[in-house]
């Protein structure tokens, strides 16, 4: 017998996979690699889960079921999240950018308007932000 997994650990929109690597990969080359961008890009990816797996929270009305992935990527994105500023302290300088797309995004969700355009131009926004952080964090900005 096949147990089925709970919803909400795997993203299933494929438009969101360019959203994610798209930015993070154009700041990094335009900044220059570094070591953060590994614990920065493990961040961004495990904080876009938790968002995602939060979303579907939302909208299935706060169900227990869907709990769990928003409690397990949480917890791995607020470890990643201190990992990154204790290499790189700075980059909290831009958290309340996000924190607009991100409560926009999460609203969207609650009231199950996510495809809306608002939604879909705060949750763009959000994402391209990512560029401008991962760039942050590159060796090419250092004076």
């Amino acid at each position: 017998m096949s147990r089925k997994r709970s919803p909400g650990w795997v993203p299933n929109q494929h438009g969101a996979w360019a959203m994610l690597v798209t930015p993070l990969l154009v700041g990094v080359l335009a900044g220059g690699p570094a070591w953060v961008h590994l614990p920065l890009a493990l961040f961004w990816f495990l904080g876009y889960f938790a968002f995602f797996a939060t979303g579907l929270w939302l909208k299935a009305r706060r169900k227990a079921r869907y709990r769990p992935p928003v409690v397990a990527y949480g917890i791995g994105a607020g470890v990643a999240g201190l990992v990154v500023l204790a290499l790189e302290p700075g980059l909290l300088r831009w958290t309340p950018l996000f924190i607009v797309p991100l409560g926009v995004g999460l609203v969207a969700s609650a009231i199950r308007d996510e495809r809306s355009l608002w939604s879909g131009i705060a949750t763009t926004v959000g994402s391209s932000l990512m560029t401008v952080v991962a760039y942050d964090a590159g060796p090419g900005t250092d004076p």
